[in-house]
Formats: C-alpha cells, sequence, structure tokens
C-alpha cells in the first residue's frame, strides 16, 4: 500500500481505527505509524472521534467486501433477476447490476451482506430505505421500485443509473469549477426536498452521487436515512467518517445541518478534487474558487448555527451565489426597457400637451412668397382674392406689411389670423 504525501491520508486512518482495512493494509500503516508522531497524534484524534461502539442501527461500521459476493454474479435471484455484473459496495450491503427477466429491463439490485442478513431488524432496515426514498420524490433522487426476499437474501431493486458516482468521475481528472457549480446545485435541490418531508440523509458522500453522462444527478443510498417525524433521537456514529459533520462524530442525532456539512465536504471535493484535512491540519479553502469559496467554508463550519440551517437555505444562497452572471443581462434589459417606456411616457406627454397646430401652411408660404407664381394680374381687386384662388388670399396675409391689409374676411379681424404663425419656433415639438 502507498500513501499519498508520504502519509496515510484521512480515510485510510479512519478504515485502520474502525478495523476494515486489509491485513496488507494494516501492516502498512503499523509500520508507517511506528516512525511518524504526527500520524500517532492523527489516530489518537480520530480513536476520540470515531466511535466503534455498535449502537442501534449503526450498520455503516460493517464492511461488506463486495469481492465475496462475486458468486451471485449470473444467479437468478427470485427467479426474477438475472445478476450481471458487480457496482459497488453500500453501507449495508453490495449493489449488482441485473436483468429484470420479467419486465425485460435492466435495474440496479442491493443486496444485504451476510452480517446484516444475520441481525433481527434487516427487513425492517430496508422497508426503512425505500419507504424513505419514495418519501423524497425528486428528479434528483434515484427511484427504488420493491424489496424482495429470496431464501435467506433481502434485496432491494431500483433504477439503473448509466453515469459514474463523483468518486470515480474525478478519478478520471479534475471537474471545472462551473460544471461542478452546476452538479451542486441539483444535489442541494435534492437536499432541500428531502429536508422538506422530514427526512435527514445522515451518509451524504461522493460514492453516493451518481451523475449520468448528461450530467444528471442522482442521490443514492437512504440506507442511513433518519425519518424526523418519527425517529427524533435517532442518533449513533452513523455515515462515513471523512464526510460526516462533527456532531455525529459525537454520536450526537443528525440534522438537515449535518446533511449540509456533508454537502460541503462533496463541494470541497469537487471543487479541489482532494478532501478536506479536519485532523492533521486546518482545511485550506482558498483552493475553492472564489465565488464560492466562502459559501462551502460556511457549510463546513464545526459550529452548527453558523451553517445554513437546512437543504432549502442552502438551495437559496446556493443560487443567490452562483447566478450573478445571469443577472446582469437581466439588469440590462431592465434598464434599457425602463429607458424606452420614460422616452415613449414623454413623447406621448408633449404630443397631445401641444395641440398640433394646422398642417402649418404659414411656415411654408412663408419660406416660398419669392415665387411668384400667380402675380400676373397687376392690379388684384382685393374682392376678387377670394374668388379666384387660395393661395393668394393666404400671400398678403402672411407677408404681413407694416399698414393693414385689405380684410380678407368681413367677420374677423386680420390680426387673429397672424398670431398662428407668429408662434415662437420653441413652443414647436422637437418630433416635428
Amino acid at each position: 500500500m502507498s500513501f499519498e504525501g508520504d502519509h496515510p491520508d484521512e480515510n485510510t486512518l479512519v478504515e485502520y481505527v474502525r478495523g476494515a482495512l486489509s491485513q496488507h493494509g494494516r501492516q502498512a500503516v503499523n509500520v508507517h505509524v511506528d516512525e511518524c508522531d504526527s500520524c500517532r497524534r492523527t489516530l489518537a484524534a480520530l480513536a476520540r472521534h470515531v466511535s466503534i461502539k455498535t449502537a442501534e442501527h449503526s450498520v455503516d461500521v460493517i464492511d461488506t467486501q463486495p469481492e465475496a459476493m462475486g458468486a451471485a454474479i449470473g444467479h437468478v435471484l427470485d427467479g426474477r433477476f438475472r445478476i450481471e455484473s458487480l457496482l459497488g459496495g453500500g453501507a449495508m450491503g453490495v449493489v449488482f447490476e441485473a436483468e429484470d427477466l420479467q419486465l425485460k429491463e435492466r435495474v440496479a439490485v442491493k443486496m444485504l451482506a451476510p452480517n446484516v442478513v444475520k441481525r433481527g431488524d434487516a427487513l425492517e432496515l430496508l422497508r426503512r430505505e425505500i419507504l424513505l426514498a419514495r418519501r423524497v420524490s425528486h428528479p434528483n433522487v434515484c427511484p427504488v421500485y420493491d424489496l424482495g426476499i429470496s431464501g435467506q437474501q433481502h434485496y432491494i431493486s431500483m433504477k439503473l443509473v448509466d453515469g459514474r458516482t463523483i468518486d470515480q468521475l474525478l478519478d478520471e481528472g479534475p471537474v471545472l469549477p462551473e460544471r461542478a457549480a452546476k452538479l451542486l446545485d441539483q444535489l442541494a435541490s435534492a437536499l432541500a426536498t428531502a429536508h422538506e418531508k422530514g427526512v435527514v440523509h445522515r451518509d451524504l458522500k461522493a460514492a453516493n452521487v451518481m451523475v449520468s453522462r448528461d450530467d444528471h444527478v442522482w442521490v443514492m443510498d437512504f440506507g442511513l436515512a433518519r425519518d424526523l417525524e418519527r425517529d427524533p433521537s435517532y442518533s449513533g456514529p452513523v455515515g462515513t467518517p471523512a464526510y460526516w459533520a462533527p456532531e455525529q462524530a459525537l454520536g450526537e442525532p443528525a440534522t438537515p445541518a449535518s446533511d449540509v456539512y456533508s454537502f460541503g465536504v462533496v463541494a470541497y471535493r469537487l471543487f479541489t478534487g482532494k478532501l478536506p484535512r479536519r485532523f492533521t491540519q486546518k482545511t485550506n479553502f482558498e483552493l475553492v474558487p472564489a465565488k464560492w469559496r466562502r459559501l462551502v467554508a460556511r457549510c463546513m463550519s464545526e459550529r452548527t448555527v453558523q451553517r445554513p440551517q437546512n437543504g432549502a437555505a442552502l438551495l437559496a444562497e446556493w443560487r443567490a451565489v452562483g447566478s450573478w452572471r445571469q443577472r446582469v443581462p437581466l439588469m440590462v434589459a431592465v434598464s434599457i426597457a425602463a429607458v424606452a417606456m420614460v422616452t415613449v411616457a414623454v413623447l406621448l406627454a408633449r404630443g397631445p400637451s401641444s395641440s398640433p397646430p394646422p398642417p402649418a401652411p404659414a411656415p411654408t408660404v412663408e419660406a416660398k412668397p419669392a415665387p411668384p407664381p400667380l402675380p400676373a394680374p397687376e392690379p388684384p381687386p382685393p374682392e376678387a382674392v377670394p374668388g379666384v384662388e387660395p393661395k393668394p388670399a393666404v400671400e398678403p396675409v402672411v407677408v404681413v406689411p407694416p399698414e393693414p391689409v385689405a380684410p380678407v374676411d368681413a367677420g374677423k379681424p386680420k390680426s387673429a389670423v397672424k398670431k398662428k404663425p407668429a408662434k415662437p419656433a420653441d413652443d414647436i415639438p422637437f418630433f416635428e
């Protein structure tokens, strides 16, 4: 066994404390710890935090040894599910890909490990997992289908997701920050619904979150979930040490804020590619992109009150931090629309308020007094003006000679006609 950075990582040390390492792995840690004071101190801290007491429902201690169940491949379970391949191990059992011979479709089958089956409440644990997973009906929660018993084997069938866990995704290389943020947004959304339905996952980790080929997130494995409605004091050292909240390590009841802590660890790992260091040194949040750094650090606060208190609060904060790029174009669009509305309002207000004058004959005639198309009749008698043409009749009115011109209309004084063309240019609306 080789150690990253010349020291065993935290998960390896936790597994060492819990007795879950192979004989070869345990021997490698023994050799290293004999020479390393730092790792000896870390093991002492872990021994204080990681309880190995088997409290009720504290089934996360079980080493399922999925390779030991490889003989199940090829077997037809319960006359219906033909086991095809091993997918991985969970807290209480092993998950296989199988073919449903009745429905002719591929599913995932989770089989309880032999040492769990021996427990008197094994069937009840599976039944609770199905009921809680069904209660959290959400697009990002993997659907669970049914519960079955075949001989001594207890199992549940569920949707087969064509994808990889976040663990496997990170094994392929770093994840771009924006992509990681989109995956985490879906995870926060699933947590918001779970907490709203009174369910605390208690084992949220990278290995329990699947990512499909189109980057759709599926939260898996509600085997350790806590029902807040029926189990208000449901406690015990459950979960995975590298992801659990400090209160879980102390055996206190897990709350929605505990899931938020685990979310923070998953987020840290997605953004940085590594697990946070909590015992050997202080977590370096500078590795998290600045945009999400403060929120991830708050999620992983040692004090519960400093975290978002549940999935709904987490989702609201996550989207408030992550959506500022989308808000900028919206603000610009709103500003442009506001300016356009004000402009239209001004135009409409100014239009009706100044009653539009008649088609402005005065300026047109005043600009064209020079061309004399009709000055052929040399002595135009005043009485002949209205009878011959309208334009000559207007001509003498607009010219405004110093002495009064012969009245065109007997009933109206000439001054009333002259006031309209004499209107100042400022009163003409700018859009005319």
